[in-house]
This record gives C-alpha cells, sequence and structure tokens, in this order.
C-alpha cells in the first residue's frame, strides 16, 4: 500500500544495495515492507498461524526477538551474496533492484515448527501428507525449481535460502 501512495518510499525502506550504505536503517526495514498488498496479507496471515503455535512455548519476548533475529540475519546475508555476485558478475541490477520481503522470517517459522514439532502432520486436502521436519527442505526445493522458469529469482530465493538456514 505504501508503494502506492508513496512510491519514493521504495529506495528508503527496501534493500537496494547501492544504497544500503547511506540509508543503513534499511537493514533493519527490509523484512517488514512488501512491494503488494497480496504479498502483506500473506505475511500477516502467517504470523499470526504460526504465532499461535509458537508463541504459547516461546513467549512474545522470544517471539518478537526470533522475528527481528531472523529478519535481520537473513539482511545482512542477502546484502553480502548480493555484493558478492555484483563484483563477481558485475551485472548493475544485482545492485539496484529493490528486495524485500517477509518470506526469510516465514520459512524461519517453519524451521522452528520443525525442531518444536518434528512429527506434526501436514495434510492438505488429501493431496500432499507429511511431517513438519521436511516442509522446510521441501520449501526450498520447490523454490529451486521454480526459479528456473520466472525472470528475477535474486528477489525470493535468497529470502528462502537465509531464512532457512539462519534461523
Amino acid at each position: 500500500m505504501v508503494v502506492k501512495a508513496l512510491p519514493f518510499t521504495v529506495d528508503y525502506l527496501t534493500l537496494v544495495h547501492g544504497n544500503t550504505i547511506p540509508f543503513t536503517w534499511i537493514l533493519v526495514t527490509k523484512g517488514y515492507f512488501k512491494h503488494t498488498f497480496i504479498g502483506l496479507i500473506f505475511s500477516v496471515t502467517g504470523v499470526f498461524y504460526y504465532r499461535r503455535l509458537l508463541k504459547p512455548i516461546w513467549g512474545s519476548k522470544e517471539f518478537v526477538k526470533f522475528i527481528a533475529f531472523t529478519s535481520f540475519f537473513t539482511t545482512i546475508c542477502i546484502f553480502v551474496i548480493s555484493i558478492f555476485l555484483y563484483y563477481v558478475t558485475g551485472h548493475e541490477n544485482l545492485l539496484y533492484t529493490p528486495i524485500a520481503g517477509f518470506h526469510g522470517v516465514l520459512v524461519g517459522f517453519q524451521v522452528a515448527m520443525k525442531h518444536i514439532f518434528p512429527d506434526y502432520e501436514i495434510n492438505t486436502r488429501q493431496v500432499i501428507k507429511m511431517h513438519a521436519k521436511w516442509l522446510p527442505s521441501f520449501l526450498v526445493l520447490i523454490v529451486l525449481v521454480v526459479s528456473f522458469f520466472v525472470d528475477n529469482p535474486i528477489v525470493y530465493i535468497p529470502f528462502i535460502i537465509f531464512g532457512t538456514y539462519g534461523s
């Protein structure tokens, strides 16, 4: 919604690697900015779902610390890998593509579910039936396969990978 109402905010709230050094607050705000309203609804729904499962075990303080740490860790890793890829390939679009999202934290919640409830069975209308311990690996596999068919996979692949391994 902010993108539609105030489009200039994208450069100040999302991770644009070429602008990160003068705007260091981007390392914190990137995880909480969404480009689309549907992405915002998806993220809020995911937080409410995982909050219902994880907050009774962790408590509010640990739940918020997990979100903050996973988001910040994901941002730092994406920043470093994008700068590295820019130096290796020389493609300027790696420096100036606005990257933002909360999906690294959502995948981190799946990893937390894997550790807390490893035998929790996920059943989606009798189509997919698996234990929670396999869900993060299955999601990484799906994202890597889909990345061959989309235009700009750098926008979401690092979130999923670093969210999975950082949490």
